[in-house]
């Protein structure tokens, strides 16, 4: 989930030594820039196209030196040097053998397929090379795939080559800007119609993960004997009026206060456990603790998710004892509730009911409502930071975007990944299991009218031979709007998610634009999109998600002043459920 971060060092001499103590690796399937770039970021990026495919291209001759070829070749750059050239230990032989294709064969051939933009530094790599071998022969095998090949298009020069490291190495910034946005699907057409969208939203209501878990007497957070969710939380204060649009009937509630935070909040079904990530570490704050009691820590840094059956936990950005991210890992919830009890709580993900589960940084989680299979949804995103660095509206995915889907099986001590099912997902990404894994949800576009999301129905199957899970999807429905990654309803009816508006113009220069974000539900029943917040300038109603008796909650961060976090739990969803008309005819988004 996470783009580039600026490196501790640019490189400004002829040597990759420089970029020892680089920061993390981008995931491969991110976005690239930030939401408005400044003038400093637009220069490196123009600098770095004027020699790639610019005025002075040496790029484009025998490439298109396409967005999507830039893109590639930039990520292929990063995540070589982060590979070979961040590791202090490596001696120079080995470094060089670790940017060909096979790092433990000395004589290995190098590829533009691993490279990336490397190719292109021959002149800025030749004393990196020499210094691993004075007598020339592998400087002699890099150069056999540098690029541009012949001679009628020069070389870099060292000078030109420092301008694409600098911009790669600071993350990419201004990609869009300078190379261009992602391609714009077509214009957007709201269809929730479809007789097997509705025929699942009509089994749902009784069968899904809501129904389940009422049906189990689950005790949800702040109910006590109440029977009613509209009866629960009933204790807790109630959240600013100016926070609420005018005329939507709703009760919105104050949870918690919380620290400053990181990419997204998740909360447990029964919405006891509240899980976010920060800058340093990720934590859990168990609503049922008092407030001075401390979070559960967790060795993660981001992105929790909690499984719909209220037995599972996740987090993306694992071990924080090692500069590069581990995997995706999910732990039983009574990992969760052990940890809870400690003197010092903490979660280390190494209990005997974690797993490891995928090597990326974003994920959702449905769980099959036999209970016998869960799935891991992951693959081409773009990060969200609410206000933090992100205030505009998101972009678009590449046409190569694939969504991976893995099904993880209970093994009687935690969960078992499986062979994982790809999904080609063009101009998608952002993908959304709902509770039940029935049905996924993709983001697409970045403007008003091409914006949305597509809706598959996912059948399972298994292989009788060999026992592996696998799934079909089809398209089942559309809803249009601007908007970032969505959650779903435990009885899958409402969809929500969080929009940015335009941002304005900053007041005071090198102050951020000005802008807000708000909290927006579909109803797949009838159609109807309701916003459910109205925040002012710089606060950002984020990350909203259910819990499994329809309450909502979601973060507000007030950017104003010293940037003050609320959790807050609307009741919008339950006094929306009425039985509404037939859903309407499919229409464009306006």
């Amino acid at each position: 989930m996470r783009s580039f971060i600026l490196l501790g060092a640019l490189i400004t001499a002829g040597s990759t030594a420089a970029i020892a103590g680089c920061a993390e690796p981008r995931d491969e399937s991110t976005g690239t820039s930030e939401a408005r770039a400044t003038e400093a970021q637009l220069k490196l990026a123009r600098d770095a196209k004027d020699v790639i495919s610019g005025e002075h291209a040496h790029c484009n001759q025998c490439h298109t030196a396409s967005r999507s070829d830039v893109k590639r070749w930039a990520e292929q750059m990063f995540n070589v040097a982060w590979e070979c050239f961040n590791q202090p230990e490596l001696e120079p032989a080995a470094r060089v053998a670790c940017m060909s294709d096979d790092k433990n064969d000395p004589t290995a051939r190098y590829s533009s397929a691993r490279l990336g933009l490397w190719t292109g530094g021959a002149n800025f790599l030749e004393e990196t090379f020499t210094n691993a071998d004075p007598s020339g022969a592998r400087f002699d095998a890099f150069r056999g795939v540098a690029m541009p090949v012949g001679s009628f298009v020069p070389q870099m020069t060292k000078e030109e080559f420092e301008k694409v490291v600098a911009w790669v190495f600071n993350g990419m910034p201004a990609f869009n800007e300078v190379f261009g946005g992602p391609p714009e699907p077509e214009t957007c057409v709201t269809d929730v119609a479809n007789p097997k969208l509705q025929a699942h939203l009509l089994e749902m209501k009784t069968a899904g993960w809501g129904a389940r878990l009422a049906d189990e007497a689950t005790p949800m957070y702040g109910c006590g004997a109440a029977t009613n969710p509209e009866d629960c939380l009933t204790s807790l204060p109630l959240a600013a009026e100016t926070w609420k649009p005018a005329g939507l009937d709703q009760t919105m509630r104050v949870l918690r206060d919380f620290p400053k935070t990181s990419y997204w909040v998740r909360s447990s079904a029964d919405g006891r456990y509240v899980g976010y990530g920060q800058f340093t570490a990720a934590a859990i704050v168990d609503l049922q603790a008092a407030k001075e009691a401390p979070p559960i820590k967790v060795d993660a840094r981001y992105d929790p998710v909690f499984f719909p059956n209220n037995d599972g936990v996740s987090f993306a950005g694992t071990n924080l004892s090692s500069p590069q991210p581990g995997p995706i890992k999910v732990c039983r919830q009574s990992a969760l509730a052990t940890a809870a009890q400690q003197k010092e709580p903490l979660l280390t993900l190494n209990e005997p009911s974690c797993t490891s589960v995928a090597d990326s940084v974003y994920q959702s989680i449905g769980a099959s409502l036999d209970g016998q299979t869960f799935w891991m949804s992951t693959g081409a995103h773009v990060n969200d930071d609410g206000g933090n660095q992100v205030t505009a509206p998101l972009e678009g995915f590449e046409v190569e975007s694939t969504t991976v889907l893995t099904p993880m099986v209970p093994d009687g001590i935690g969960f078992k990944p499986k062979k994982p099912v790809n999904l080609s997902t063009p101009l998608e990404g952002d993908q959304m299991f709902s509770p039940s894994s029935r049905l996924l949800f993709t983001r697409f576009g970045s403007k008003p009218a091409t914006s949305g999301y597509t809706i598959r129905k996912i059948t399972t199957k298994i292989d009788p031979a060999t026992g592996d899970v696998g799934a079909d999807a089809e398209v089942i429905g559309t809803i249009c709007g601007g908007g970032t990654k969505v959650m779903t309803s435990f009885d899958e009816r409402f969809v929500v998610t969080h929009r940015y508006s335009e941002p304005a113009p900053a007041a005071n220069e090198g102050a951020k634009p000005v802008s807000s974000a708000n909290v927006t539900m579909t109803d797949l029943l009838t159609g109807r999109v309701i916003q459910v917040t109205n925040m002012g300038p710089n606060q950002y109603a984020l990350y909203p998600h259910f819990r499994a008796d329809g309450w909502l909650y979601f973060l507000v961060r007030d950017m104003n002043g010293e940037g003050k976090e609320t959790l807050v739990a609307t009741d919008v969803a339950l006094k929306s459920s009425t039985p509404g008309a037939p859903p309407p005819a499919p229409r464009s988004q306006p």
